[in-house]
């Protein structure tokens, strides 16, 4: 026999005394989770990585575009963590080169998607003001600097579709952080809702 849950008082009352705070809690473990995640992401982002002890993301515009978008309120409360930079995908996963494209793979397409998108790497270069060696005026004494800094992207970014980048997971490993201990946070709140 089914143990009655709701003794004494307004059964429908208490029902729906417990839906709410069934909603409550979902909905406040959902946030905390998704802001957790999110804080997580960024630090990692934060740690160096290569033996120079640069950080990934050097200008934090990555780090910067991670966002939270909360949706519907209760029990139906859902939160989507995502990464607002288009490379971001990249950044996660890597990107395999052109070198090491399999040999049988002849689409155009193939070689088109292994080059990174211009803009970040540019934005890149102009922020950190990298110029070669040269000193940077044309003829007339007027700055290359823009034509220059240009050029130095585009290297950047023909390097990349050559070789390909590594993978620096972030939102993945955040992700991971807390998805076990959202799971047994959510399981004893629910535990815990008295009608």
């Amino acid at each position: 026999m089914a143990k009655v849950f709701f003794s004494g008082g307004n059964p429908i009352r208490n029902t729906q005394t417990y839906l709410q705070r069934f909603g409550e809690v979902v909905s406040r473990e959902v946030r905390t989770t998704a802001f957790l995640i999110q804080r997580d992401a960024k630090r990692i982002l934060n740690v160096p990585r290569d033996p120079h002890g640069s950080p990934t993301s050097n200008l934090g515009l990555l780090r910067d575009s991670i966002k939270v978008d909360v949706l519907g309120v209760g029990a139906a409360t859902t939160a989507v963590v995502y990464v607002a930079k288009e490379y971001g995908v990249w950044v996660e996963f890597g990107r395999r080169g052109l070198q090491s494209t399999p040999a049988n793979v002849t689409d155009a397409n193939a070689a088109r998607a292994a080059w990174p998108p211009f803009t970040p790497i540019y934005d890149w270069v102009k922020q950190r003001r990298i110029r070669g060696s040269g000193t940077g005026r044309n003829a007339k004494g007027q700055s290359t600097g823009g034509a220059e800094q240009r050029s130095i992207a585009f290297l950047i970014q023909r390097k990349i579709a050559q070789q390909g980048i590594p993978a620096n997971p972030f939102l993945i490993p955040a992700y991971e952080r807390h998805i076990k201990g959202f799971r047994e946070r959510l399981a004893q709140a629910i535990a815990g809702i008295k009608p």
